[in-house]
C-alpha cells in the first residue's frame, strides 16, 4: 500500500499540545502523531513510569515535550497541572481528551459497585469537564483552540456486558454540540471521535480472549480490529485547519461495526480476516 501522510507541520509547529491518557494505547499514538508534526507535547496520565518512557521517544521530534503526571478526575490536580503548564509552556492551543477507563465486567447500571460506578463517572465524563474548564479560559485569551474528545462507539449503541461506561460515553459527543454553540465564534473548534474496536495494550488486549470480544471482532466488516494509530490519523486531521469546517461533529471510526443492526453476537457472524496489516503511521 503506497501512503503519503498528509503534512500537517504548518498547523502543529510550536503549538502546545496537551493529551490526557498519553502513557498508553490512543493516547500515546495521538501523542506521537502530534510530536511527529512538530508539536510540543503536555502528556497527561496516572502512569509516571510509562509516562517518561513515551516521553523519551517524543522528544525525538518535539523536544520541549514533558509529562505531567495528573489525576484529570481531581479538579484541582487538575488546575494546579494546567496552571503549570501555562507557566512553563505557554497557552494550550490543542487539547486532546482521551483518559478513560472501563468495568465492563463488574456489574451493570444497577449491580456495579458504586465505587467503581464513581470513578468511571469521575474519570470518564467529570474528568473531561474538568479539563476543559481548565483548559478553555486560556485557548480564550490565546485566540482559539483545537478540541478533541474522544468517545466510543459504545456510547452510540448498547450491548452486553454494559455498564454506566456507556452511558458516559454517549454523553460526550454533547460536549462538542454545546461548545460548537458557545465557543465556535470564539474560534474554538471541539469535535468527538468515536473509536470501535481497537487493539491497544490497555482495554483492547485486556478483553480479547474474552467471548464477548471475539464475538464482536467477527461483525467488523473489515473482519479485524482497529489500530491506535488510525485513531489517532483521524484525530490530527480534526485537530488541523483541514477540517476547518467541521464543529460540533461525531466522527465514528469502527471498519463498518455500527453498520449491524444489532452487536454482542446477535447479527450473522462472519471468520474475522487472519491478515492485520500495519497502520498508516500519521
Amino acid at each position: 500500500m503506497n501512503y503519503s501522510p498528509p503534512n500537517y507541520n504548518e498547523d502543529f509547529r510550536d503549538r502546545i499540545a496537551i493529551v490526557t491518557g498519553a502513557a498508553s494505547g490512543i493516547g500515546r499514538s495521538i501523542a506521537e502523531g502530534l510530536s511527529y508534526h512538530r508539536a510540543q507535547i503536555c502528556m497527561l496520565d496516572t502512569n509516571e513510569t510509562k509516562g517518561h518512557d513515551v516521553l523519551n521517544n517524543l522528544r525525538k521530534n518535539s523536544p520541549s515535550s514533558e509529562f505531567y503526571e495528573t489525576d484529570v478526575s481531581d479538579r484541582e490536580n487538575v488546575k494546579k497541572t494546567i496552571e503549570k503548564i501555562v507557566s512553563e509552556q505557554g497557552a494550550p492551543w490543542i487539547l486532546v481528551n482521551n483518559a478513560g477507563i472501563e468495568y465492563n465486567d463488574d456489574g451493570n447500571l444497577i449491580t456495579m459497585p458504586e465505587e467503581k460506578a464513581d470513578e468511571i463517572l469521575n474519570t470518564n465524563l467529570q474528568g473531561y469537564l474538568n479539563m476543559l474548564r481548565s483548559v478553555v479560559p486560556y485557548m480564550i485569551k490565546n485566540g482559539g483552540g483545537r478540541i478533541v474528545n474522544v468517545s466510543s462507539v459504545q456510547g452510540i449503541q448498547s450491548f452486553k456486558p454494559g455498564t454506566i461506561y456507556q452511558i458516559v460515553k454517549a454523553g460526550i459527543p454533547a460536549i462538542a454540540r454545546n461548545m460548537a454553540l458557545e465557543y465556535g465564534r470564539q474560534n474554538i473548534k471541539v469535535n468527538t471521535i468515536s473509536p470501535g474496536a481497537i487493539k491497544t495494550e490497555g482495554m483492547g488486549d485486556a478483553r480479547i480472549n474474552r467471548d464477548g470480544v471475539n464475538s464482536l471482532r467477527s461483525l467488523i466488516p473489515i473482519g479485524r480490529r482497529g489500530h491506535s494509530e488510525e485513531i489517532a490519523d483521524v484525530t490530527l486531521f480534526l485537530l488541523s485547519e483541514k477540517s476547518s469546517y467541521i464543529y460540533g461533529q461525531n466522527i465514528i471510526v469502527d471498519g463498518g461495526l455500527l453498520t449491524h443492526r444489532q452487536l454482542g453476537g446477535l447479527g450473522v457472524p462472519e471468520k474475522p480476516v487472519d491478515n492485520d496489516p500495519e497502520p498508516n503511521l500519521f
